[in-house]
């Protein structure tokens, strides 16, 4: 699964970067990258989507959307204009007709337009999309020329000279002069060289992220001849080539004053290199150079390290990501045996392996200059690893060391740390993202111990666990050195917290303390707050990403009131505002995924379960409807389950151990009998059949206790989320089965080991909701909360009477039948429909496998977009806005339903209204996935709060039967009939929006607690708390 989403991810990254490549933005993520270490295409990411959110929420998006479509457009239409190609103003044509109609059809409709959020991001993406698609492509791909310029056009072409020399002028007599994103070239470089020529106060020059070819870097060469007074030049990203590099190689021969040059993420090559070489060697003013992120390779580092062994001034080289591995390392460390300046070597992200490690350990035990090794994210490994610990007795200068994510396990730390204990002059070690277990740890406590040197280590990343701060304790007790220690991503939760919080009240050394991202909860943080008023010596705490709820703030607010040393405290990514027992969320999520991954183990594999047990196509599709056919009769027994004392608990044990009992059954006859006897298909059919039915029965298990569980277990701002979650969970689990059970399952004979595989999955969850699935919250998140456990500690009676009294007056309440309406009928219809893909799209001549990617891309859709519409509707904007919600997504969804019908064969036509392609189908699949998947939370959420005091599972059990029955009876009343099934769900859409119009939700829940709150029930004070911290 890893290895699927990395290559998935990794094509879009690719597609992101195509989209900004080779335009001024592209220099500026570069710029980015450099500076903070984090990949371009990972920064345009979250800037698109940061983007993407503005234009649905922002104000003024409609403005913002309409400047960014017709500003581009506009100047590549003025370009056109000089083409003689008739076809490209054509195309622009089409464009600008689409551009004006669009425009004409909000200024009728602006009210519309305005009130469908998704409308602005829909009308960029496809406007931007028009643009650069295939129909428009020789206009936009192909840089549109201009014809042969007049000769008086360029005498007044000098613009960007004047821009060039206003920024210079501006400058005026500071040292430094940065004209980084500036989109300077090789024209600009003229007036940047005059200026250097005879300059005597610029000491640092920052041409970070323009486009200089040769030429530029020739006349910038030529001036810094003359120049005897810029000390530091910042060339990165500027597309250097080995000819480039032959022009500063000039300068390094006989310039004295430049001291530092950086060429990161340039094309230098191995000729690049031999030019940069050769003049190192006659350069002696020259003390830092970065070359990484080039094509330097093995050949080009040996030029570097014959260059290195007899320069005499360089002190810092970096040679990063430049593919050197144990060759190029080997020449890098034979420099080192005879070089005595160098001080910082920077060679991580080069492949090295066990064979390069050594040549460096051997260098340093000779070695007597260098001070700091960077040597992450190679391949080094245990046996590299010794080596360096080897290197590490005899070292006398080495201070700092990185290590992180070379494969390391307890066998190179315990070579490691038998150095640590011999060396004195080690001061920073960072081991972070290797493989360290509990032996390395107290390999590295022993060391510790006895190293008085070390002042900082770095452990995150390592899975160290509670258990391992439990002994971290007794080293920090005894070690009085250690200023800086990073534990962060270690999963050591409140045990881990509880040990280290003992030793901080003593210590009095530790300075920098990183526990982030540790599912450390309110208990935890409780010790170490306690702690922390004892404390002396910390100054920066960070323990962002955690699980700390108000109460969690609370206690570390008042132990900031007492700590007079603590400046610096991280709280980010926590849970402020809830107070959640995690458990209970996660142990639903995956009993709910495994059952409904349980359901759908057959049909994925359909072709392979009828070979195997020769059985017809209509007995696998039994396997699956025997789902909505038993989950009818069972669903008012779940109720009273669900309403008993401590019945969200008991439901879900009972949910987990039937799961279990089903997947039993189902594996029975692989085991008892073999697949040559006669009666093997009889006797596979009745215990499947059995299996199949007692996972059927846990369906109301699964959708009903949904909005129960959002009500117990979270505050009223966290509902639709916690809802969302539930509900997705179930989503989650039938579209994983679609990619799981090909896996397995590649040839007919594997279905056994798929049975096997689910009995281990179901067992496993079994055992873990047995012993710790949490009755009820310590403590009520709100007052729905508060009176849903009075009512399951005291509800005696909640008989079938009780249930049909309350299932009456959802009925005499039109707004609730409305919304349940809209959410059953809709959602079973799509249900239906997405089942039906391969049936629809098989006249349009698409294969199984591709209508089966489209499936799993609207399931996939749909949850993406319950959770962002989840999140949506907690927000403070939106929390009393659910009808409108519901309205915006139903809305939404209705225009990619019609224009799927459009492109495919109807009932009312058989030829295409609309051309389509794969992209297009597959894009109004999602996006019809995307939205009716937002609207479902938000119509469990809308009857829970219409209904109360009534129980959440009442108003959800009657919103899961009637999606049910919508898509039992669709289910056998169109099969077949695919171009009626293609009606029924624009059909059920439409009406949708129209009952959900017609619909009064009230907000009583909200309502009381609110009101609770405001008589003090509620002692949660998160604006005194942070003012507090901060």
């Amino acid at each position: 699964m890893a290895q699927i989403f990395q290559k998935y991810f990794g094509q879009l990254k690719s597609k992101v970067k195509s989209i900004y490549a080779n335009s001024p933005f592209d220099c500026v993520l570069s710029l980015v990258e450099i500076k903070t270490g984090v990949a371009s295409e990972i920064i345009a990411l979250a800037l698109f989507s940061i983007f993407a959110i503005y234009l649905v929420f922002g104000w003024c998006n409609d403005f913002v959307c309409n400047v960014i479509v017709l500003i581009y457009p506009v100047y590549i239409s003025l370009m056109t204009i000089q083409l003689s190609d008739t076809s490209s103003h054509k195309r622009l044509l089409t464009y600008w007709v689409i551009y004006s109609s669009l425009g004409c059809i909000e200024y009728i409709l602006h009210r519309v337009c305005d009130f469908l959020l998704f409308y602005w991001l829909g009308k960029c993406i496809f406007l931007i999309w028009f643009l650069k698609s295939e129909s428009s492509s020789p206009v936009v791909e192909e840089s549109p020329t201009q014809p042969e310029p007049e000769p008086e056009y360029n005498n007044d072409s000098s613009n960007d000279k004047v821009n060039v020399e206003e920024l210079i002028a501006k400058n005026g007599d500071s040292p430094t002069l940065n004209l980084s994103l500036q989109g300077i070239t090789d024209q600009d470089m003229n007036i940047v060289a005059n200026a250097l020529e005879n300059n005597t106060t610029i000491k640092t020059l920052e041409l970070v992220a323009n486009v200089i070819g040769a030429a530029g870097i020739k006349l910038l060469a030529d001036a810094l001849k003359n120049n005897s007074t810029l000390t530091t030049l910042d060339l990165s990203n500027v597309g250097i080539t080995d000819e480039s590099a032959q022009h500063l190689a000039d300068v390094l021969r006989n310039n004295t004053t430049l001291s530092t040059l950086r060429l990161f993420n340039n094309s230098i090559g191995v000729q690049g290199a031999k030019y940069l070489a050769d003049s190192l060697r006659e350069n002696t003013a020259l003390t830092a150079i970065d070359l990484g992120m080039n094509q330097i390779g093995i050949e080009g580092s040996q030029y570097f390290g014959d260059a290195l062994r007899n320069n005499m001034g360089l002190k810092e080289f970096n040679i990063q990501a430049n593919g050197l591995g144990d060759d190029g390392a080997e020449h890098i460390a034979n420099a080192l045996q005879h070089n005595t300046t160098l001080t910082s070597l920077g060679i991580f992200c080069n492949e090295i392996g066990e064979k390069g490690a050594q040549h460096i350990g051997d260098a340093l035990k000779n070695n007597k200059t260098l001070t700091t090794l960077e040597f992450r994210d190679n391949t080094i490994g245990d046996k590299g690893t010794q080596h360096l610990a080897d290197a590490l007795q005899y070292n006398t200068t080495l201070t700092t060391l990185q290590l992180d994510t070379n494969g390391i396990t307890d066998e190179g730390i315990q070579y490691l740390a038998g150095a640590l204990q011999k060396n004195k002059t080690l001061t920073s070690l960072s081991l972070s993202a290797n493989k360290l277990g509990y032996e390395a740890l107290n390999f590295l406590i022993t060391a510790l111990e006895k190293n008085a040197t070390l002042t900082s280590i770095s452990l995150s990343s390592n899975e160290l666990g509670p258990e391992a701060c439990q002994h971290l304790v007794d080293a920090l007790g005894k070690n009085t050195t250690l200023t800086t220690l990073n534990l962060a991503w270690n999963r050591i939760g409140d045990d881990g917290a509880e040990y280290l919080a003992d030793v901080l009240g003593k210590n009095t050394t530790l300075n920098e303390l990183d526990l982030s991202y540790n599912a450390i909860g309110d208990e935890g943080v409780q010790h170490l707050a306690n702690a922390l008023r004892k404390n002396t010596g910390l100054k920066e705490f960070d323990l962002s990403g955690n699980r700390i709820s108000n109460v969690g703030v609370n206690h570390l607010a008042n132990a900031a009131q007492k700590n007079t040393t603590l400046t610096t405290l991280v709280l980010i990514s926590n849970y402020f505002g809830s107070e959640i027992d995690s458990s209970a969320m996660k142990l639903f999520q995956k009993n709910t995924a495994l059952k409904c991954s349980f359901w759908l183990t057959f049909s994925p594999v359909s072709l392979s379960a009828q070979s195997y047990y020769n059985i017809s196509s209509s007995t696998v599709d039994l396997l699956l409807n025997w789902g909505p056919i038993i989950f009818i009769p069972c669903l008012p027994l779940a109720y009273l389950l669900l309403n008993t004392r401590n019945g969200l608990r008991r439901t879900v044990i009972i949910l987990a151990v039937a799961c279990f009992v089903a997947t039993l059954l189902r594996v029975i006859p692989s085991i008892a009998v073999s697949p040559s006897n006669p009666h093997f298909k009889i006797i596979s059919l009745s215990f499947f059949h059995a299996g199949q039915i007692i996972n059927a029965a846990c369906g109301p298990l699964v959708m009903m206790p949904v909005s129960q569980l959002s009500c117990l277990w979270f505050g009223p701002n966290e509902r639709a989320r916690a809802t969302t979650i539930a509900i997705m969970a179930n989503v989650f689990g039938s579209t994983i089965s679609f990619l799981i059970n090909p896996a397995i399952v590649s040839k007919p004979s594997n279905l056994p080991y798929l049975l096997y595989f689910h009995v281990g999955l179901a067992l496993v969850a079994g055992i873990l909701t047995l012993a710790y699935f949490p009755a009820q919250p310590p403590k009520p998140p709100s007052h729905a909360a508060e009176i849903l456990m009075n009512v399951e500690n005291n509800n005696s009676d909640s008989g079938f009477k009780v249930y049909m009294k309350g299932l009456w007056q959802c009925i005499m309440n039109p707004s609730f039948v409305l919304l349940a309406i809209v959410g059953g009928v809709m959602t079973g219809t799509f249900s239906v429909w997405t089942s039906l893909f391969s049936t629809i799209l098989n006249p349009e001549n698409y294969t199984e496998q591709q209508a089966g990617w489209f499936g799993f891309a609207s399931s996939l859709a749909s949850i993406i977009g319950g959770f962002c519409l989840g999140a949506l509707a907690d927000s403070s904007r939106f929390r009393r806005s659910l009808k409108m919600l519901i309205l915006i997504v139903l809305i939404a969804c209705f225009i990619p339903i019609v224009w799927f019908q459009l492109s495919v064969r109807s009932v009312f036509y058989d030829a295409h209204v609309l051309g389509s392609t794969k992209y297009t189908i597959g894009l109004a699949a999602t996006l019809v996935g995307l939205f009716q998947g937002a609207a479902a939370p938000l119509v469990y959420e809308s009857l829970a709060e219409i209904t109360y005091p009534l129980p959440e599972s009442l108003s959800a059990s009657v919103l899961v039967q009637l999606n049910n029955v919508t898509f039992l009876t669709l289910l056998f009343a169109v099969s077949g009939r695919y171009k009626i099934m293609n009606l029924l769900v624009v059909i059920a859409i439409g009406l949708s929006i129209v009952m959900a119009a017609l619909a009064r939700v009230s907000y009583k829940r909200r309502d009381e607690d609110e009101r609770k709150k405001r008589e003090g029930n509620d002692d949660t004070q998160l604006n005194n708390i942070t003012s507090t911290i901060n």
